[in-house]
């Protein structure tokens, strides 16, 4: 019960108009990454998860964090990408929260991170040997199979990146191109 109100006043801290806090009306990089890292890293517990109001919360909290500054801080879009993916790789039960997440960006947003997130992905599978991990291999194809059923454009624009599965090795990340090739027609 806590937890959700502490998201609550965090949002509301979103919400409100804080740059004044700073000089030149320019907010600290370190004070928004505050409100995405307790996100993330309230994610990672397995009961949030389960609660499908404070999910909610944390990721509308998250996701307004991006729209709000996003612009103005050079490095969030990467650091969000790097912690997605960082998540998908050390956290089994996170692909399908996290698929919602950047659906959830993409359509109230723009289909920025899910495109640096396949390309990052699809590079790092390609150029780093990391077929042979088995759960963050099944962890991406089952996050790809499930941005493909939230985020079907975003997916689309990136689907020459994802062709490259069929060659590969595992046969969790072809099977998941058949997937979402299914979900995108």
């Amino acid at each position: 019960m806590a937890t959700k109100e502490c998201v609550k006043l965090f949002i509301s801290l979103v919400e409100g108009n804080i740059n004044h806090f700073w000089p030149e009306h320019k907010i600290d990089e370190d004070f928004v990454n505050l409100f995405i890292k307790a996100g993330f890293d309230t994610l990672e517990n397995p009961n949030t998860i389960k609660n499908q109001e404070l999910k909610n919360q944390l990721f509308d909290m998250m996701q307004k964090c991006m729209t709000k500054f996003g612009s103005q801080m050079k490095y969030m879009l990467g650091q969000n990408t790097s912690k997605i993916i960082h998540l998908l790789y050390t956290q089994d039960n996170l692909a399908k929260p996290l698929s919602e997440f950047v659906g959830l960006v993409a359509e109230r947003q723009d289909n920025q991170l899910a495109n640096e997130i396949i390309r990052d992905l699809t590079k790092e599978i390609f150029h780093n040997d990391s077929q042979h991990e088995t759960v963050g291999i099944k962890n991406v194809a089952k996050f790809l199979s499930k941005l493909s059923k939230f985020a079907p454009k975003a997916v689309y624009l990136n689907i020459g990146n994802l062709l490259g599965f069929f060659d590969c090795e595992a046969y969790l990340l072809r099977q998941s191109l058949i997937k979402i090739l299914s979900n995108i027609i």
